[in-house]
């Protein structure tokens, strides 16, 4: 035993120590001990071995002991590494968590450049602003449950905000005992990611995240990553809400600080501030979470800052004349030391108690290079010298547009006039591009008299750096207040610089700049980033971000995404030739353009850009189409999963528009060998509105750019119409929204509700304004007066009523109709008021005194059955719209329409010979056709109830119907007589159908049970049960043998007929089973669910065969053609489609399937193309065709270049 254990350690050790040294060096921690203890018993025992000592100590049974001591240690020494070797095993499993915990945070994108410490603008000077920086500190650590959440910093321009706020962020980093920075976000209009509230508060969480552990794996658990948030429900959902979940109320207050707020895009700041204000109101202070924000005096959020308290809302205006010039003193005493007391106390009483004046006047002193304590004087006497030397405080804005003024006029006023023009063009053309640019982009962009070099450019940065600066090569302004002089002239005090001004304004060089955008973008092109496949999404491109900056030069960028603006900004006259080079550019270039925008991730603003054009050039109609179709090709791109992928704004959105706007487009002839869509649809409005219950009513704003949607969800809703995305969320009703409408000037909105109140609503805030209570019944219908002064609704009340839109008061009652009003609306004079009722009749009332005046009757939604003439050369349908129709099935075209009933057309059916058709109805009617002409025959009466199911007996002389008076009827075919009333059911009869022979009626009712009757005597046979659900559907098998049954318990059961015993039980379907049939052979059966599944089953065996997809809804009647090979399935959606039996695509080229996101998918699960989701439920898929009254589409893929080949789609590449 002792020989083959050392044996097999010599054979282990042998193997220790020829491991590879570079493999040692990187366990090095766990192998080293491991590896000295069995080289140490390595070379110990071959000592022995080679003396023969070890044969001696084995054999001696007196000497094994000391054998079995060193066998010993290298068990110990063994297991010892074992255990480290888990340890090991153990931390680097955490540190690989750790690591994709880090990448999942980072797909939050993060604006890491607004953090304070990316920052390199001065902090407060020691000794200054003590009372305010004491006052926030002491908020900061307040832990009492009064001390409001939110603390709001504000002033005007130049008063020090944001060097309080980078003050605060150190303060509270170095001394972090009671209370300690969280995170800080400093906005900025002249940097891209620091200018945009969606990347407020992902930032503030990756922050949080990384400094509180527990806070970033309650981020990660609620799987934000998994699909995006709108950015309103940022704060409550990315920070708010994990925060919660994650800390302890014994720790301590965290503070965020978010400087400039107003310095966000547009509306945004005031938006976010809204909606931080609105989240924090829901909660206690144990959230512990603290924000200290700065910004202007923006008059929105004014008014919402006047929910805290006056003590946590300063304004940095009032702080006492005497505190800010001390504070200021003791500013240009540490920025300027050479100078004496009177310089300072000038400086500080000409600065009006704006900080930027002293750091404007101390940076023009300074320079690029410090100068002699003589020069800094003469530099501040050069400034000053003239300015009045009084102790009365200057007004501020005078004071720091005087200094601006004075700083322009002493570089300007040296040089020659052409010099004078030439740079005082590139000063404005800095000013116009809105964003920093580079120097020498300024170059390119800026309209200057004979060639311009980037030198010039720094040059003029460089004389003019009290203003300006150069930081990486982009020009950048110290502060907004100079932008803000630039831009108005009237601010101006003397005349020689507001003649230099007049000589260029900026409308102007606006004009100039969008002439020059137009020229840039000539350099656009296909493919510019070198895309490699249209199979993949832009975020799997490795390194796409260095693509970009490789081939988008920044120049070029700023040209893509302001050339409307500046288009907007410039003068009236003289645009006749933008409009030449926009018609050109939108010729050439812009399906290059919306590319380029796509992959910068702002293809959402391209349609507005485009709108644009419409205010601001005079454009021929046949332009004016062209515009508006590029405009409809960026919202169906831009608002979809489809912009995921930029290769496909040519494979699928180019083909979308083709087929919406049919030929005529230049990009037609370029860009070809792309998917061909041929039939058409009507689409009128492809931005979908995800609301979380059926959508009941929408409506657009006057100016088209928002949408109201009302829902089931009890909520108002206002969409951006560009792009789709959510802007405002608006509750307060209890029940279903039935509609909404926008205003005439699209201020407010209306919405009237299934809890009988009509509310009034803020569009720009989303807030309530009026509850209009009167009505006892649901509120169906609401409208806006034409002048916006008054608002009609009627409800199920039967009452049409007249509210005033400012007081909300009741003005009119107005009665007569004897149903619950649906429908109302305003003449366009307002005048008169029209209402359309359930009680079949249109009625015109007086506005003003709520008479009627008159009433109109003579009335015509949804397809409830479809059904194969016995030939399958024809379909029938009956709709909601109370006509029975008559289709090619071939070709999918409308062949008659037949009216006469007087409710909705619940089921349909061919006579066996297929020269009539009957038809059963809410009117408690049935009704005979005549196939070939569509007129009707018979009319057969009886039924108290809806009628629901009709079949034809298999010789054609009998029909048999189905009613929700509880009863099956069998009449005469040829007199419409009836001849038997089958009594038994205790709830409505869904579906009834005659056996092959002739002799035996099956029916399925809401009670449960299918029953079987004998056709001559009308008696009940059988009763089978075993459905838990509402029996929507039975059929016989063609022998006669079977009955199948599919019902509402999401289950189809077979039958015996014989018997009435259960054979099979057929699961699979998730939703209420609709309708069922039996394949012409008898040995497959086919379902159509809510589920909106089609699904094929063995008759023989329960077993399903084929799930057929295809639906975008409840699938609520099938059938089979007579030959057995294809299936129709109707649904809601409105369309009929034809599907092959066997569930195959007839050519496996052509085998492809939708995914849920819209995409066709190949059968290796390649993307191959896009739709947009009304066109989904019209499009002919491989194996599942399409007949709707509104059209059908087939997609052709032949001669397409897709995949890495995409880019031969191209005719010019």
């Amino acid at each position: 035993m002792t020989d083959q254990r050392l044996k097999r350690i010599f054979e282990d050790m042998a193997k220790w120590k020829d491991m590879d040294k570079e493999e040692m060096d990187g366990i090095q921690s766990c192998f080293g001990h491991f590896c000295k203890a069995l080289t140490d018993a390595d070379i110990y025992l071959r000592k022995m071995d080679a003396t023969g000592l070890i044969k001696q100590t084995v054999q001696s049974s007196d000497n094994k002991e000391e054998i079995e001591k060193i066998l010993r240690s290298i068990d110990d020494v063994t297991q010892n590494f074992h255990l480290d070797i888990n340890l090991l095993h153990i931390r680097l499993t955490q540190a690989i968590k750790g690591h994709i915990e880090i990448l999942r945070l980072k797909g939050l994108n993060p604006s890491f450049e607004a953090l304070h410490t990316q920052d390199g603008r001065d902090r407060c000077v020691k000794e200054t602003r003590v009372h305010i920086i004491e006052q926030i500190l002491s908020w900061c650590k307040d832990l009492s449950p009064e001390s409001p959440s939110i603390y709001w910093l504000n002033g005007m321009a130049g008063t020090g905000k944001s060097t309080i706020a980078l003050t605060i962020c150190d303060m509270l980093t170095k001394d972090n005992k009671v209370t300690r920075l969280g995170a800080s976000f400093f906005c900025s209009r002249q940097v891209l990611n620091r200018g945009k509230q969606a990347n407020v508060i992902p930032t503030i969480a990756h922050q949080l995240a990384l400094s509180f552990p527990p806070f970033g794996r309650a981020l990660l658990d609620a799987k934000l990553d998994a699909q995006p948030i709108a950015v309103k429900e940022h704060s409550k959902r990315m920070l708010i809400e994990p925060w919660k979940a994650a800390i302890s109320e014994h720790v301590a207050p965290i503070i965020v600080v978010i400087d400039a707020l107003d310095e966000l895009e547009g509306m945004e700041g005031s938006q976010f501030f809204q909606n931080l204000m609105a989240v924090m109101a829901e909660e206690t202070n144990s959230v512990r979470l603290k924000f200290f924000i700065t910004s202007r005096q923006d008059p929105k959020i004014v008014e919402m800052a006047q929910k805290l308290p006056p003590i946590v809302c300063p304004r940095l205006q009032d702080i006492e004349d005497i505190v800010v010039e001390k504070d200021m003193i003791l500013y240009l005493r540490n920025a300027l030391p050479e100078l004496n007391q009177d310089d300072y106390s000038k400086v500080a009483r000409q600065s009006a108690g704006l900080f930027i004046f002293a750091a404007t006047v101390v940076r023009f002193i300074l320079g690029l290079f410090p100068p002699s304590p003589h020069m800094q004087r003469y530099r501040l006497e050069l400034m000053l010298g003239e300015w009045p030397n009084t102790d009365e405080k200057p007004n501020e804005g005078l004071a720091v547009d005087k200094l601006y003024e004075e700083i322009l006029l002493g570089y300007f006023k040296q040089m020659a006039p052409v010099d004078c023009k030439r740079y005082f063009k590139i000063l404005q053309t800095i000013m116009c591009t809105k964003v920093p640019l580079m120097a020498a982009d300024i170059a390119t962009l800026c309209c200057s008299p004979g060639p311009l070099k980037k030198e010039d450019i720094c040059t003029m940065v460089s004389s003019l750096h009290a203003v300006l600066y150069l930081l990486e090569d982009h020009v950048f302004t110290y502060h907004k207040s100079f932008v803000d002089f630039m831009s108005n002239v009237s601010r101006l005090q003397g005349n020689q610089m507001r003649a230099i001004f007049n000589d260029y304004p900026q409308d102007i060089c606006h004009y100039d700049l969008t002439m020059k955008c137009f020229d840039v973008m000539q350099n656009l092109q296909f493919n510019i980033c070198k895309l490699p496949s249209s199979f993949q999404n832009d975020s799997e491109i490795k390194d796409l971000s260095h693509q970009i900056k490789r081939y988008i030069p920044e120049v070029l960028q700023h040209a893509c995404r302001y050339w409307s603006t500046h288009l907007a900004s410039s003068m009236e006259k003289n645009r006749e030739d933008i409009a030449k080079k926009f018609h050109t550019w939108m010729e050439t270039k812009s399906i290059f353009w919306i590319e380029v925008m796509n992959v910068l991730k702002m293809v959402g603003k391209c349609h507005s850009m485009l709108m644009e054009v419409h205010k601001h050039l005079k454009v021929l109609p046949g332009q004016r189409k062209d515009i508006i179709a590029l405009a409809n090709m960026t919202k169906i791109f831009g608002s979809h999963s489809v912009s995921e992928s930029t290769p496909h704004l040519y494979i699928s959105a180019l083909p979308v528009l083709r087929s919406i706007l049919g030929e005529g487009s230049t990009w037609n002839t370029w860009v070809t060998n792309v998917p061909k869509l041929t039939g058409h649809v009507s689409l009128n409005q492809l931005v979908v509105i995800p609301h979380e219950d059926e959508v009941n009513s929408v409506a657009f704003s006057p100016d088209g750019t928002q949408i109201v949607s009302g829902s089931g969800d009890e909520s108002v809703r206002i969409w951006d119409a560009s792009t789709g995305k959510e802007m405002h969320k608006l509750e307060g009703h209890t029940n279903w929204v039935y509609s909404v409408a926008f205003s005439p000037d699209g201020t407010q909105i209306v919405s009237g509700s299934g809890d009988e109140s009509v509310r009034i609503w803020d569009a720009s805030t989303g807030k309530e304004m009026h509850k209009l209570e009167g009505h006892t019944g649901w509120v169906y219908s609401v409208a806006f007066s034409p002048d916006g002064t008054q608002i009609v609704s009627g409800s199920g009340d039967r009452s049409v009523r007249i509210w005033d839109a400012s007081t909300g008061k009741e003005m009119h009652k107005l009665e007569g109709h004897t149903g619950q009003v649906y429908s109302v609306a305003f003449s366009p004079d307002g005048t008169q008021i029209v209402s359309g009722s359930g009680d079949v009749s249109v009625r015109i009332w007086d506005a003003s005194t709520g008479k009627e005046m008159h009433k109109l009757e003579g009335h015509t939604g949804q397809v409830y059955s479809v059904a194969f003439s016995p030939d399958g050369t024809q379909i029938v349908s009956g709709s909601g719209d109370r006509s029975v129709r008559i289709w090619d099935a071939s070709t999918g075209k409308e062949m008659h329409k037949l009216e006469g009933h007087t409710n909705w057309v619940y089921s349909v059916a061919f006579s066996p010979d297929g020269t009539q058709i009957v038809s059963g109805s809410g009117d408690e009617s049935v009704r005979i056709w005549d196939a070939s002409t569509g007129k009707e025959m018979h009319k057969l009466e009886g039924h108290t109830g809806w009628v629901y199911s009709v079949a034809f007996s298999p010789d054609g002389t009998q029909i048999v119907s189905g009613s929700g008076d509880r009863s099956v009827r069998i009449w005469d075919a040829s007199t419409g007589k009836e001849m038997h009333k089958l009594e038994g059911h205790t709830g409505w009869v869904n579906s009834v159908a005659f056996s092959p022979d002739g002799t035996q009626i099956v029916s399925g009712s809401g009670d449960r049970s299918v029953r079987i009757w004998d056709a001559s005597t009308g008696k009940e046979m059988h009763k089978l049960e075993g459905h838990t659900g509402q029996v929507n559907s039975v059929a016989f098998s063609p022998d006669g043998t079977q009955i199948v049954s599919g019902s509402g318990d999401e289950s189809v059961r077979i039958w015996d007929a014989s018997t009435g015993k259960e054979m099979h039980n057929l699961e699979g379907h998730t939703d209420s089973v609709n309708s069922v049939a039996f394949s012409p052979d008898g040995t497959q059966i086919v379902s159509g669910s809510g589920d909106e599944s089609v699904r094929i089953w063995d008759a023989s065996t329960g077993k399903e065969m084929h799930n057929l997809e295809g639906h975008t809804d409840s699938v609520n009647s099938v059938a089979f053609s007579p030959d057995g090979t294809q299936i129709a399935s109707w649904s809601p959606s409105k369309c009929v489609q034809i599907q092959q039996a066997d569930g195959k695509s007839t050519e496996i080229q052509d085998s492809w399937y939708f995914n849920n996101d819209g995409w066709i998918m190949s059968s290796n699960h390649s993307k191959l193309m896009w739709l947009p989701p009304v066109m989904r439920p019209y499009t002919n898929q491989p194996h599942c065709r399409v007949i709707s009254s509104s059209g059908c589409i087939d997609v052709d893929f032949s001669n397409t270049f897709l995949g890495t080949e995409w880019v031969k789609c191209y005719a010019d590449f």
